[in-house]
């Protein structure tokens, strides 16, 4: 169901909700898999991410909302 649930996250027109990017889109858990295994699949913790904004939220802990969109990361 995870698949589905990504599919239809990343679409055509799917955006890196951090920077912009439309490159190597990943789906983003916003509370973390290990913080809360039950809103694994929870449409509403699921956001898109770049792969470079993803593995930078992931090494630095950073948050990444939605006042981000539009903005290049500074990180």
């Amino acid at each position: 169901e995870y698949k589905r649930l990504r599919a239809a996250l990343i679409g055509a027109d799917s955006l890196c909700e951090a920077c912009g990017s439309d490159e190597f889109l990943q789906a983003d858990h916003r509370v973390p898999l290990s913080i809360d295994m039950s809103r694994g699949l929870d449409p509403s913790n699921l956001r898109v991410l770049c792969r470079g904004c993803n593995l930078a939220r992931n090494r630095y802990r950073l948050d990444v909302d939605a006042s981000d969109v539009g903005v290049r990361r500074q990180w």
